[in-house]
């Protein structure tokens, strides 16, 4: 389910196929239509043309909780650079995501920097607030 979701998300992003796989995935574009001089009206949007907020929202959460597998994959291995900024990308797009927060700073404090540091527990308060809610 959460492949699914994040190849929607990918799609929609604009970063499908192409990005993952490296293929170009070209084919024959099809004709663009001349402008026709047809009265036919353009149809407006409709209410069901447009997302629902809770599906949205949980697609968010769903690439979120991605962001934030892969950043404890990079977390484990030592790669807190990169780990940081998989995290940082669940929480810009989900910024409800305590975990991410806790995550993100845990990274911060293994890098061992006096200003990561203050960023870490920044982060870790952040998860705390989060986590009450």
């Amino acid at each position: 389910m959460r492949l699914l979701l994040f190849s929607v998300y990918l799609f929609a992003t604009g970063l499908a196929f192409t990005s993952l796989t490296g293929c170009s995935g070209t084919t024959a574009k099809a004709p663009v239509p001349s402008p026709s001089v047809s009265n036919t009206p353009v149809p407006s949007p409709s209410v069901s043309n447009t997302p629902d907020p809770l599906v949205e929202a949980q697609l968010r959460l769903e690439v979120s909780i991605l962001h934030v597998d892969t950043g404890k994959a990079f977390y484990e291995r030592g790669m807190y650079d990169e780990a940081i900024a998989q995290y940082t990308k669940a929480i810009e797009t989900y910024p409800s995501n305590a975990q991410a927060y806790a995550q993100r700073g845990a990274a911060y404090q293994k890098r061992d920097n006096t200003d990561d540091l203050d960023k870490g527990i920044a982060d870790l308060e952040k998860a705390l607030e989060l986590s009450k809610k």
